[in-house]
C-alpha cells in the first residue's frame, strides 16, 4: 500500500503542485496506483476523472472518489471526457 500511494502522493502534490478545486484526469485510475491516485486526490478535494478498461475497475474507481470514469477502450471516449469537463483540457 506504501508504494502506490506515496507514488501518487508525490506525482500530483510535490511535483505538479495540485490545489483542492481543481480537476485531474487518472490515466489508468483501476490499477494499484490509479486507485491510490484517485482515493488520494478525492480526499483532498480535487474533481477526479479517470480512465479504466474494465467495468469491475471502474466500478472500484467510482466507489474510491471519481466523480466520473471513461471506459480506454470505447471508441470516442477522449470526446466524453472534453464533454465531461466543458472543454478543458487538451484538445
Amino acid at each position: 500500500m506504501g508504494v502506490p500511494h506515496g507514488t501518487a502522493f508525490r506525482a500530483l502534490f510535490h511535483r505538479a503542485g495540485a490545489k483542492p478545486a481543481e480537476t485531474v484526469l487518472v490515466h489508468g485510475a483501476t490499477g494499484g496506483v490509479g486507485l491510490a491516485a484517485v482515493a488520494d486526490r478525492h480526499a483532498a478535494g480535487l474533481t477526479v476523472y479517470g480512465t479504466g478498461g474494465t467495468d469491475r475497475g471502474i466500478e472500484i474507481a467510482l466507489a474510491n472518489g471519481a466523480t466520473a470514469m471513461f471506459n480506454h477502450k470505447e471508441p470516442g471516449y477522449l470526446d466524453k471526457i472534453m464533454q465531461a469537463t466543458g472543454g478543458r483540457g487538451w484538445t
